[in-house]
């Protein structure tokens, strides 16, 4: 009885019926493709920093994280780098040199005469 008069009552007033049925339906299919959008830009995201940036693995000194000091670099490195050029699992291997640094010049005026 009382989902017979519930569905009455939703149906007295059809605009107002219809115009939240269709507001639920429009936020159910926003949130669904933001967060399909979303998921994508993450992957998107995810695969470029691991194929322009980081790659799969680094091999690097311990503490090199915690400073970025040129000092602790890997001393065999070409041989680490032979060692897994050897592997025939590995696609491709290269070196990197990751540097912090400021550059600083008192010459600014040669190059402003320079560029005249």
């Amino acid at each position: 009885m009382i989902p017979k008069i519930a569905w009455r009552n939703i149906w007295r007033s059809r605009t107002r019926s219809m115009v939240v049925i269709l507001s639920i339906i429009i936020g159910i299919w926003a949130l669904v493709f933001l967060l399909a959008f979303l998921r994508g830009q993450v992957n998107n995201y995810i695969s470029n920093i691991i194929e322009n940036e980081t790659s799969h693995i680094q091999i690097h000194d311990n503490k090199f994280k915690d400073d970025f000091e040129v000092k602790l670099f890997v001393p065999n490195a070409r041989d680490v780098r032979n060692t897994l050029m050897a592997d025939e699992n590995i696609k491709a291997v290269s070196s990197r040199v990751i540097l912090n640094g400021m550059l600083a010049s008192s010459a600014r005026g040669l190059w402003r005469r320079a560029l005249i």
